[in-house]
């Protein structure tokens, strides 16, 4: 593992060694499945729990539209610059579904949910009072669901 990824586990697992053995065995896991090194670190570095990194690597090891070598840090960016949020609300509201649809034992692409989040992000944009995306993201969900072709 690189020096700065290491850095950010120690930061994470704050010297509890179960919960350090958890975030190696996820950042692993999300590796295998095919995120690259600066991706794994953006990823490590801004979600807060090694499900949430589980989570990631299972609906981004099924999302066939995602050619192996794009970066999804910069995909996120491009989303995420086309929206009035921002990009710490886009990672928290990536990190919410993903465990809600984890919860559910339901699943959705990384495109997807992409996809997914700027759609609410565009209807709140919309109404009068503003909501933080994450918090519009669950309430879609909550109110629609979320079609997949997984489940």
């Amino acid at each position: 593992m690189e020096a700065n990824l290491e850095v950010i586990l120690s930061q994470k697992a704050g010297g509890m060694v179960s919960l350090r053995i958890a975030w190696e065995k996820a950042i692993l896991y999300l590796g295998d499945s095919g995120v690259s090194d600066s991706d794994q670190l953006y990823f490590c570095r801004s979600l807060s729990s090694p499900a949430a990194i589980l989570a990631l690597a299972d609906c981004i090891s099924s999302d066939d539209s995602l050619a192996r070598d794009s970066s999804l840090k910069n995909l996120l960016l491009s989303f995420s610059d086309e929206s009035p949020f921002s990009v710490d609300q886009w990672v928290e509201a990536i990190e919410k579904l993903l465990l809600r649809l984890r919860n559910d034992s339901r699943r959705a692409t990384f495109s997807r949910i992409l996809g997914y989040i700027a759609c609410a992000g565009e209807f709140g944009a919309s109404r009068l009072e503003s909501m933080p995306l994450p918090a519009l993201v669950l309430q879609m969900y909550d109110h629609y669901g979320l079609e997949d072709r997984h489940n």
